[in-house]
């Protein structure tokens, strides 16, 4: 038993109409994440102070200059982002 709309003027709209999406064709990544070391080791080394925000999301990293750091701190801070989601510095 289908049912209407309880607002039907709100419902989305495209005002030229239906197109199909354009496709996109497959490609190769390079995720700098994947190389760093979990705990972090030269990232600590530089001086970096690392805080939780919370438990589950956000990071507070204080005494870095990010344009200073080597290529495995950096490795280390996409990490860090893709695990908490949030860094604050």
């Amino acid at each position: 038993m289908p049912s209407e709309p309880l607002y039907p003027a709100y419902l989305p709209t495209r005002p030229d109409g239906f197109s199909e999406p354009t496709p996109v064709p497959p490609f190769e990544g390079d995720e700098p994440g994947t190389r760093a070391d979990p705990s972090t080791p030269t990232l600590r080394k530089s001086g970096a102070a690392i805080t939780n925000i919370t438990p589950r999301v956000g990071l507070e990293i204080r005494g870095v200059q990010l344009s200073s750091l080597s290529k495995e701190s950096l490795d280390e801070v996409a990490l860090l982002a893709a695990e908490k989601g949030v860094l604050v510095f």
